[in-house]
């Protein structure tokens, strides 16, 4: 009988006074766990780089050169056009991208659109545009040069 009541008691002795131990030994536990699950997460990141990815950007990057192929071969047609059709005049181009640099919701148009339109290739319309001073010409982030009215 004593042996019953004793047992309890023996308990919160040896509980209290180990309690720093017992909870230094829980608390590792728990960084375990978050140390585990940090873990997992991570490998979890690398498969999805590699696995979904890794594919998407091979996809962008075989779409990149298609369109650098395009726009070469659209290059070619529009400098074939303009050889093959009688070319306008200076001032008859710069009132048409005038007109369509005052059209529309863009203040700012690239000169690759410009020429694309105008059926003119990219070198022969940037000197043009630069010599008139109702255009502005600027480069933008990219590089790429850019036009607009300066009056717009």
């Amino acid at each position: 009988m004593l042996s019953v009541v004793l047992w309890p008691l023996v308990a919160v002795i040896v509980l209290i006074a180990f309690r720093k131990l017992i909870f230094a030994a829980f608390g590792k536990m728990k960084s375990f766990r978050i140390k585990d699950i940090e873990a997992e997460f991570y490998k979890r990141e690398k498969e999805l780089t590699e696995t979904e990815i890794m594919p998407l950007q091979d996809e962008i990057t075989s779409l990149e050169e298609r369109i650098d192929g395009l726009e070469s071969q659209l290059a070619l047609q529009n400098q074939q056009t303009e050889n093959h059709s009688g070319n306008k005049s200076d001032e008859e181009l710069l009132q048409e991208v005038k007109s369509l640099l005052s059209e529309g919701p863009y203040r700012w148009r690239s000169v690759n659109k410009l020429a694309m339109v105008s059926n003119r290739n990219v070198s022969s319309l940037i000197p043009i545009l630069q010599q008139d001073p109702a255009i502005v010409t600027e480069k933008n982030k990219a590089g790429k040069i850019i036009v607009r009215l300066v009056s717009r």
